[in-house]
C-alpha cells in the first residue's frame, strides 16, 4: 500500500472513531506523522552524533598514545646516554685512583657519582613515561571499544527501524479498509443471517 493510501486509511479510521470531519482528521493524522518523523530523525541524529563523538575521542586518545610512545623512546635514549656517561665517568675515576692526587681522585669520583645519579633520574623518568603511555593506551583501547559499541548500536537501531518500516508496510498491505467492498465490515455493517423460508401450505 502506498503512503497516500495508508494516510487515507488512517484518516478514515480517525473519522469513524472520533466523528471528526475529513479535514480535521486529515490534519490530525498528518500532524502526528510529522511529529513521529521529526522525533525519529532527532533520535537518529543524536545516535549518530554519539557514535561520531565516540570515534573522534578514540582517535584523539590513540594519537595521544602515539605521542606518549615517542616520548618514552626519547626518555629511554636519554637514560641510555646518561648511563653511558656515568660508566665512562666511573672508569675515569677508577683510573684516577692509580695516578691522580687524592683531591683529583675525590673530584673524579664525585663526577662519576653525579653522573650515576643523573642516569638514575633519567631512567626513572623513562619508566614513568612508559607507565603513562601504558595508561594512555588502556584508555585508548577503552575509547575504541566504546566507539565500536556505539557504532554497533547505531547499526542495530537502523536495522530495527528498517524492520519496523517493513513490518508497517506489510501490515498496510494486509489491511483492507472497512469501506472496501472486499474488505472486512465494521460491526455496524454486519448483515443479519437470512431467516429460512417457511414451507408453503398445501392447497
Amino acid at each position: 500500500m502506498t503512503t497516500n493510501k495508508a494516510q487515507k486509511t488512517a484518516i478514515r479510521q480517525r473519522m469513524a472513531q472520533t466523528g471528526e470531519p475529513y479535514s480535521v482528521a486529515r490534519n490530525a493524522v498528518l500532524g502526528a506523522e510529522d511529529a513521529d518523523f521529526d522525533a525519529a530523525m532527532t533520535e537518529m541524529r543524536a545516535e549518530q552524533r554519539g557514535s561520531v563523538l565516540a570515534r573522534t575521542y578514540a582517535d584523539q586518545m590513540r594519537r595521544a598514545v602515539d605521542r606518549a610512545r615517542d616520548l618514552v623512546e626519547q626518555a629511554e635514549e636519554s637514560a641510555d646516554r646518561a648511563e653511558e656517561r656515568a660508566e665512562l665517568a666511573q672508569e675515569a675515576a677508577d683510573l684516577a685512583m692509580d695516578w691522580a692526587e687524592p683531591d683529583e681522585q675525590r673530584a673524579a669520583q664525585a663526577r662519576a657519582d653525579a653522573m650515576r645519579e643523573a642516569a638514575d633520574v633519567a631512567r626513572e623518568r623513562a619508566e614513568r613515561a612508559e607507565e603513562a603511555a601504558d595508561r594512555a593506551e588502556e584508555a585508548a583501547d577503552e575509547a575504541e571499544e566504546a566507539a565500536d559499541e556505539a557504532e554497533e548500536a547505531e547499526i542495530e537501531a537502523e536495522e530495527a527501524e528498517i524492520e519496523a518500516v517493513e513490518a508497517e508496510i506489510e501490515a498496510d498491505n494486509a489491511f483492507r479498509s472497512p469501506w472496501s467492498p472486499s474488505g472486512p465490515r465494521s460491526p455496524g455493517m454486519l448483515r443479519l443471517p437470512r431467516m429460512p423460508r417457511l414451507p408453503r401450505m398445501p392447497r
